[in-house]
């Protein structure tokens, strides 16, 4: 019930020690029960950030030796006659050490347009996926289409 200020009065406390020891004993169970559930959570979160932390250093390794095939692979401006004396892609990436790359060996085994290169086209993953945000026409669109002004 307010007082005269308008503030609740607050709950008296408890006059004698067996009142007192009932409230301490109450916090120290309810502290019990959280506890281990608190310490799931920080757990799980650090171990999520490690996994998080691994799965991005795979990344970057990965993305780093694509682009260090790709760009460095020719270091002279015969980049042809590089390829002819090879005598084939597949002796070039050897020669390279390419073919220790797992896109590589993806690539070596798959030299027709088979499963792999059709799960792998951009235009039926998207026409699979429906739109989610509104996206601009392409030039061809824009050039094919009548355009309609108010």
């Amino acid at each position: 019930m307010p007082g005269r200020s308008g503030a609740a009065k607050t709950p008296a406390a408890p006059a004698d020690a067996a009142g007192m020891l009932k409230r301490i004993g109450q916090a120290a169970v309810e502290f019990a029960m959280v506890v281990p559930l608190l310490c799931l959570i920080i757990v799980a979160i650090l171990h999520f950030g490690k996994v998080m932390n691994y799965w991005l250093d795979l990344n970057h390794v990965a993305s780093e030796g694509a682009r260090k095939a790709a760009v460095n692979t020719f270091t002279s401006d015969g980049a042809y006659d590089t390829y002819l004396r090879a005598g084939s892609a597949g002796a070039l990436a050897q020669a390279r050490g390419l073919d220790q790359l797992g896109f590589w060996r993806a690539l070596a085994e798959h030299t027709s347009y088979d499963w792999w290169w059709q799960v792998q086209a951009v235009d039926k993953v998207l026409a699979k996926e429906p739109l989610t945000v509104p996206t601009m026409n392409s030039v061809a669109t824009a050039l094919t289409e009548p355009v309609v002004l108010p």
